[in-house]
């Protein structure tokens, strides 16, 4: 890769090694997803403080972009069962006060052990409830192995939406009701 010095062996590389990472994973019963993240860090290793990392990661990125994320999503909304939802309401409803209390009561409690006052880390914890990418590769993985039936898919699913569409309106709130609230000190 070093020898060639191309945009196209570069990103082919990095390629090669996420999906042979995935793949041994795969086999070894540890998942795909662990094995790409672990051939992520042995990229990283490898390419560190080489102008090589920034350049695979950046071509690596417009890939994923383009291809890999819009299929994934596609794929969540093909096992998606709207029909579970409206059957099991109570459900939704416990899925998404636990996801926004657990974030919550997260932040909360750290608030002493740093330099920010209760009024920054609620907001934080409001921040924290919008990144749902994590909840929903999750819930893939144990929908694929049957770990979860899809009625707890389909609640973790909207949960990762509604919580998401959530932050802007409490960032929004926040910022009128405390202006200057990540300036404050603690």
């Amino acid at each position: 890769m070093e020898d060639e010095k191309s945009k196209i062996s570069i990103l082919s590389t990095v390629i090669v090694i996420g999906f042979g990472a995935a793949a041994i994973s795969h086999i070894i019963g540890f998942g795909p997803v662990i094995g790409a993240f672990l051939g992520g860090l042995f990229i990283q290793r490898m390419n560190k403080g080489r102008k090589l990392e920034r350049l695979g990661i950046d071509r690596l990125k417009v890939l994923t972009f383009a291809l890999i994320i819009p299929f994934f999503f596609i794929n969540i909304g093909m096992h998606f069962n709207f029909e579970s939802i409206i059957s099991h309401p109570s459900l939704l409803l416990y899925v998404l006060a636990v996801a926004v209390a657990g974030k919550m009561i997260g932040t909360i409690i750290v608030t002493p052990l740093t330099t920010l006052n209760l009024k920054q880390t609620t907001l934080i914890g409001w921040g924290m409830n919008s990144r749902g990418a994590i909840e929903l590769i999750i819930a893939e993985i144990a929908r694929v192995n049957n770990i979860i039936p899809i009625e707890i898919y389909s609640a973790i699913v909207v949960m990762a939406v509604v919580t998401t569409l959530m932050f802007p309106f409490a960032l929004k709130y926040y910022l009128r009701r405390y202006p200057g609230i990540m300036d404050e000190r603690a």
